[in-house]
């Protein structure tokens, strides 16, 4: 009987050591199981998702072009690279004939004209202006067919650097007539804005994973414009420009497409002019 009891309890005691081992051996096969399934899930999910395609086309660029001052109220003076321009004394001399501008009444004023020379989509430029003497100076820019104010400063023997869209009128005054001021215009420079002979498509990746491109087309009214090709990956913020073969066509719609790892995405752009 003493055996027997003893036999019984070595072999619950066995058992027990056994299914231990079995279910522990389970949960191992279950825990490594479990983990594979979500390693894969996430594989899966990271297939499926990428980053996010800006698309831009960039078809017009910044040129040189020439610049042109034309004083229409006060006397000039050319001092070394730069112009100069005396204010004309209204106490004691008249407004040529033909300007019309509201000038303050016994005032020194000068009134001066700066432009660039136009491109397909317009102009702009910038030069330095200084004075001599104190004075109040007005710009106006032009707006379809008046002129409207866009800025307004005090000069007092001091600078400031001027940028202008097409062209812009430089109006200086100081209401004092018993002293003079003038004005130097400097480093004047201008841009025009012109059609590339070869448009570029550009695509930024905003999105927080890598966008993978294989292709970009672009369809404009004559047909497909063959783009330069590039398999290439961007990296999240990162940019990449594809070259066109030819220029765009102002006043028209264009297709792109960008064909990524997953999807292809679209974009309709119309060209300014």
């Amino acid at each position: 009987m003493l055996r027997s009891g003893i036999s019984t309890a070595l072999g619950t005691i066995f058992f027990i050591i056994i299914a231990s081992m079995f279910l522990a051996l389970m949960f191992r096969m279950y825990t490594t199981f479990t983990s594979t399934l979500s390693e894969i899930a996430s594989q899966k999910s990271e297939q499926l998702a990428e980053g996010q395609p800006n698309i831009s086309l960039k078809y017009a660029g910044l040129v040189d072009t020439t610049t042109s001052i034309r004083v229409i109220v006060g006397d000039t003076t050319q001092s070394g690279p730069g112009l100069t321009v005396s204010c004309l004394n209204l106490f004691t001399r008249s407004i040529p004939g033909g300007v019309v501008f509201p000038f303050p009444r016994n005032a020194c004023v000068a009134l001066v004209n700066v432009s660039a020379a136009p491109g397909v989509f317009g102009s702009m430029g910038n030069f330095s202006l200084s004075s001599q003497g104190p004075c109040f100076v007005e710009l106006f820019e032009r707006v379809g067919g008046s002129w409207r104010m866009t800025e307004r400063f005090f000069l007092n023997s001091s600078s400031v650097e001027v940028s202008f869209k097409n062209t812009t009128l430089v109006f200086a005054y100081d209401y004092n007539s018993t002293r003079s001021f003038s004005l130097t215009f400097s480093n004047v420079r201008g841009y025009s804005l012109q059609l590339l002979q070869q448009a570029q498509v550009v695509v930024s990746n905003t999105g927080y994973l890598p966008l993978e491109v294989y292709a970009v087309y672009v369809n404009g009214p004559t047909g497909p414009i063959p783009v330069v090709q590039q398999h290439v990956v961007i990296p999240p913020g990162g940019v990449q420009v594809f070259q066109l073969s030819s220029g765009l066509v102002p006043g028209y719609e264009y297709e792109v497409r960008v064909v990524s790892k997953l999807r292809t995405y679209i974009a309709r752009i119309r060209v300014g002019g």
